[in-house]
């Protein structure tokens, strides 16, 4: 990288062969959805779009992470106490009224 990136909790990296050493760079928030990307096939082909959060989510519920992962435990690496509040309230099972 040429600089430093801009702050965000993560980041997607792609990295072209015929560019390198330069990449496109998403920021991730942790707020917000992963974001959909161009993937490079062979070299004169168009690229495929793939859609990072349906991947996750997808893994997520096949490999059963919802019953095997602790969500009582503090996340790490840790976060403000705003992002914080927010993972709590997504956890809370919604209510049955």
């Amino acid at each position: 990288m040429e600089g430093p990136l801009p702050a965000a909790d993560g980041y997607v990296i792609l990295s072209r062969r015929p560019r390198r050493p330069l990449a496109d760079v998403w920021r991730i928030g942790l707020r917000q959805p992963l974001p959909t990307i161009p993937i490079p096939l062979s070299d004169g082909e168009a690229d495929v779009l793939m859609d990072l959060q349906w991947v996750f989510n997808e893994v997520y519920d096949r490999a059963g992470y919802g019953v095997m992962l602790d969500y009582a435990l503090p996340v790490e690496p840790p976060v403000d106490a705003d992002d914080t509040s927010w993972i709590q309230a997504v956890l809370e099972p919604p209510s049955s009224t």
